[in-house]
């Protein structure tokens, strides 16, 4: 009985899915019809079609093509959905090797005709460069600005700010910059919120005001993001414009090390290698911290290393802390090389040969 409910399932199933692939070839016959009388919207389903077949189905090429060359049919015709379509098979290299000059033909078509998706990938191609489309952030400005305008669109919005607080593609404008982090900020975008905290923390575009760097700050570091949470945790140590309090500075600073923010990290450094009301003092979780934020460039990460390890009296602290100063040194620190050149007055000359050898290979580790 069982077995025979299961044949009984398995033919409708068999029926339905004849009927639905009749039914499908049936629309597909009509459409190529109409499509091959001129009318965009079929072109553009066909091409629609065809590129399903090639993403999900055999002769992927030959289905690309054919949705290329469909939906090229439609877009010279003006229809937006066919214009993104194309451009994106030209971008992504679908069936043919990547085209940028033909994507930012047709993304700049559907830009014209007001599409959100063609002008922030216009912005993003020609920030940063892609193919053989050369950078150009004056044009990478004018379509970001273009989508925050159309479209209010907080990533647009917050790139025209960087880029005016940067000088790229324009000169630096830090009252610009302010105005355009706080429309994304009122939109919730937290970076933009964590970047207009740092501007009011600074004084820069705005007036300085720690009150109003501490609102962003916690929408921002509420929402996660690792520069807030740092920034907010440097407050709380340090007692401004909130109680001090270096357990909640631990916890924020803790939040952000653990997204690899390496000035937090520097920080859990810091209060690991200092008496303080959060942590017990412990050397070997200061150079932990301090390792993982040098491993992310944090200039400040190498001096305290070196100035950690420069408080040993064995001989192979002294040759660690030259391992330190020498790297800190190479990113042009010049308290590092003064103080490198009184280590060297410490230390022998083999000492020096290894601590330098150990510096480079630990600069090519991954």
């Amino acid at each position: 009985m069982f077995q025979r409910l299961i044949l009984v399932i398995i033919g409708l199933v068999m029926t339905l899915a004849i009927i639905l692939a009749g039914l499908n070839a049936d629309r597909i016959r009509r459409t190529n019809i109409l499509a091959q009388q001129g009318d965009i919207e079929s072109q553009n389903e066909l091409a629609d079609s065809y590129l399903l077949y090639a993403k999900y189905g055999i002769f992927k090429l030959k289905f690309y093509n054919k949705a290329e060359q469909w939906y090229y049919r439609a877009a010279s015709k003006n229809h937006i959905a066919a214009q993104i379509s194309l451009a994106d098979i030209y971008y992504q290299g679908l069936g043919r090797v990547p085209n940028i000059i033909e994507a930012v033909r047709w993304y700049e078509a559907a830009a014209k005709n007001g599409n959100r998706h063609a002008t922030l990938r216009l912005g993003d191609i020609f920030f940063y460069g892609k193919g053989d489309v050369g950078q150009d952030y004056k044009l990478a400005l004018q379509y970001y600005t273009q989508a925050a305008d159309q479209h209010e669109d907080a990533t647009a919005i917050k790139q025209v700010a960087f880029m005016y607080e940067q000088g790229l593609g324009t000169a630096i404008n830090d009252g610009r910059a302010a105005k355009w982090y706080w429309r994304a900020a009122e939109k919730g975008d937290k970076e933009a919120q964590a970047a207009l905290g740092r501007l009011f923390a600074e004084g820069r575009g705005v007036p300085q005001d720690g009150q109003q760097q501490l609102y962003w700050s916690k929408l921002a570091a509420a929402q996660g993001d690792s520069n807030a949470q740092f920034a907010l945790g440097k407050l709380y140590l340090e007692g401004k414009e909130v109680m001090q309090d270096d357990a909640e500075a631990f916890a924020l600073f803790s939040k952000a090390a653990q997204k690899d923010n390496a000035n937090a990290q520097k920080a859990l450094g810091d209060l690991y290698n200092t008496d303080n009301n959060a942590v017990t003092q412990n050397r070997d979780a200061a150079i932990n911290w301090y390792q993982r934020a040098a491993r992310n460039n944090q200039p400040d990460a190498f001096i305290a290393l070196g100035k950690l390890h420069l408080d040993g009296d064995e001989d192979t602290d002294k040759r660690q802390a030259y391992r330190w100063y020498y790297l800190a040194a190479k990113n042009g620190d010049e308290q590092a090389i003064l103080q490198l050149e009184q280590l060297q007055q410490q230390i022998t000359p083999d000492d020096i040969d290894i601590a330098v050898n150990n510096a480079e290979n630990w600069l090519r580790q991954p």
